[in-house]
């Protein structure tokens, strides 16, 4: 048995003999990163337009969606977090850390706390001044 570390982090065992096609690494990373920044400016962008509907609604007919209110804002700030910085699995692994062993919030990194903890403030910032 040969053990061979993919790029994702999870170890796949393979038979003495078997053959894989490896990409360039670096190649793929660069590639993956651009798709992180495209996936968190589209998720600002339709974000925004959200938040914008949700004031329209509010300033015109006085009533809005909460969840509107809520996400609208929140996805805001973590899609330009996506765009500013790596994903926090990405993070890890750059630094060569094996998260192989770490659950999902074990995963996410200090950077990625603050991010998450400023989204949720600006969604619950904006529910209450559209509520007053």
């Amino acid at each position: 048995m040969i053990a061979c570390t993919r790029f994702s982090g999870i170890s796949t065992l393979l038979d003495a003999g078997d053959t894989i096609q490896c990409e360039d690494e670096d190649n793929k990373m660069q590639t993956s990163r651009q798709q992180e920044r495209f996936v968190g400016l589209f998720i600002a962008v339709v974000s925004i337009m959200i938040t914008v509907w949700t004031w329209q609604s509010a300033i015109q007919t006085r009533t809005f969606l909460v969840y509107g209110a809520l996400l609208g804002p929140a996805m805001v700030v973590v899609g330009l977090g996506l765009v500013a910085f790596p994903h926090y699995r990405r993070e890890r692994l750059d630094r060569g850390e094996d998260i192989n062993q770490l659950n999902t919030f074990q995963q996410i990194t200090p950077r990625w706390w603050v991010i998450q903890g400023i989204a949720i403030v600006s969604g619950v910032l904006n529910l209450v001044i559209l509520s007053s």
